[in-house]
């Protein structure tokens, strides 16, 4: 489960990331060069600057995709967990104990959703210049 996991998150970042990537592989990468920034200074000066809130946007999609693979998963076939928990809720008839499991997972996936939305509206310090 894993692997699926894993293909959904980087499959997001990157379709975020790239329509980003490609928009600044005009003007802003010629006027680095202009600069003389090498090619590793244009990626980390120029690049990965301009692709990272693309990047973030992708990774709240994937963080997204897989709260929900890892809740059917959960629910298919667990032997402990919170879908665990909440499939022998069900079968006692425990609905407060469901509805607690979900409100976990909610809190959960909100978390991870405001961790992004903070790394997307964080604003990296001006560097100094060298002396």
């Amino acid at each position: 489960m894993a692997p699926v996991r894993l293909n959904f998150a980087v499959g997001s970042c990157s379709v975020g990331a790239l329509p980003l990537a490609q928009e600044h592989a005009g003007s802003r990468i010629e006027a680095g060069q202009t600069f003389g920034l090498t090619r590793w200074g244009l990626v980390r000066r120029v690049i990965l600057p301009g692709s990272l809130p693309g990047f973030l946007v992708g990774l709240r999609f994937a963080l997204v995709g897989s709260w929900l693979i890892i809740v059917v998963a959960e629910e298919i076939n667990a032997q402990s967990g919170i879908g665990y928990l909440i499939m022998q809720a069900q079968t006692t008839d425990r609905t407060d104990i469901m509805f607690l499991a979900l409100a976990i997972y909610a809190i959960l996936g909100l978390i991870a959703d405001l961790l992004v939305q903070f790394a997307l509206h964080v604003r990296p310090t001006k560097e100094r210049a060298d002396p």
